[in-house]
């Protein structure tokens, strides 16, 4: 059964899908974590609420304290060779996978303040959307789209036409899912383009319907496979985190590759494997296009942040068993 609950909506919006897609994000996480690991973050970290949530990152990210973290949101790839390499790509872990690396290891760890799990909670969020966005694992030619220049005009025959200027970045930050929301919301008569809820249940109820054979898959992707007792008894904490480092690390290299290669082609060409430049127009045939791969790497990203939280805790507490033996 699908759960709302406030707390995993620490959706961070620093531009990647925009505050919609990333409060997508969190509530599909939402609807698919046990309960148990909810219940802990509850108990031990608080809740806020939707909207404080999704500007957090945004606003740390352009602070004078936060600069540091901009390489965090991004992965960028040499010219054009649409696959992610860690070594070449994410040097000392300064890259969005590295981010979840890192933070999803502090979510639960209870020898930090509780002030810094919360922190590392908003990151792991966040950047699970980030790396789910096909244009931040994206060239550093042309900056993840963010220097192809081009007009848009998304909306079907009859419709209120929302047109203008863009850059292909931000035609997929935000321009299509706004479109996406606006279209269901005029569908519903619900009324709003930031009407997050009416795509988010969609996605849910898919994951829960003819996405639901997928989801296993999806999940595994990033599972840390190593955190049952019987597989940590007698091992060191430090021997048990390190060996599902190895594995969540090989998992969000598979992502982060997948991510590049729908990329290159569903991002950087059109339907007809034209690729898009500066001065272009996109119209209704590109957000049809488009449309799909949003909606499913979305859903993705929502399915593994529930995955990664759910490990991260397993991962935890079998660490806190380790050091008692």
């Amino acid at each position: 059964m699908s759960r709302f609950i406030p707390l995993l909506a620490f959706a961070a919006g620093c531009e990647a899908w925009g505050p919609d897609g990333h409060t997508i994000v969190a509530h599909i996480g939402d609807s698919l974590l046990d309960p148990k690991v909810h219940d802990v973050l509850l108990q031990d970290l608080g809740s806020t609420s939707l909207s404080d949530a999704a500007t957090w990152c945004d606003d740390f990210d352009h602070s004078p304290t936060g600069r540091w973290s901009e390489p965090l949101h991004f992965i960028n790839y040499p010219g054009q060779t649409c696959a992610f390499n860690w070594a070449r790509d994410c040097k000392n872990d300064m890259c969005n996978v590295g981010a979840l690396l890192n933070y999803s290891g502090q979510v639960f760890d209870r020898t930090t303040s509780k002030a810094s799990r919360l922190v590392a909670l908003k990151f792991v969020i966040h950047m699970m959307g980030d790396l789910h966005q096909p244009l931040h694992v994206a060239s550093a030619a042309d900056r993840g789209g963010n220097d192809i220049h081009v007009e848009t005009d998304f909306a079907p025959s009859g419709m209120l036409s929302r047109s203008g200027s863009n850059n292909l970045h931000r035609v997929w930050d935000t321009t299509l899912v706004e479109q996406i929301i606006s279209e269901l919301s005029e569908e519903q008569n619900a009324g709003g383009v930031h009407n997050w809820q009416v795509l988010s249940k969609l996605l849910v109820d898919r994951l829960q319907g003819e996405w639901n054979q997928n989801l296993t898959e999806w999940r595994k992707v990033v599972a840390e496979d190593g955190t049952d007792s019987a597989a940590l008894a007698g091992l060191s904490a430090a021997v048990a985190a390190h060996r599902n480092e190895t594995l969540l690390r090989a998992g969000l290299s598979y992502v982060a590759g997948k991510t590049a290669a729908v990329g290159c082609t569903h991002a950087y060409v059109r339907s007809d494997g034209s690729r898009i430049q500066s001065g272009d127009s996109l119209d209704r045939d590109y957000f049809e296009w488009a449309r799909p791969t949003v909606e499913i790497q979305l859903a993705k990203a929502g399915a593994r942040l529930a995955q990664i939280l759910s490990d991260s805790l397993a991962l935890s507490e079998m660490a806190e068993v380790a050091l008692v033996i």
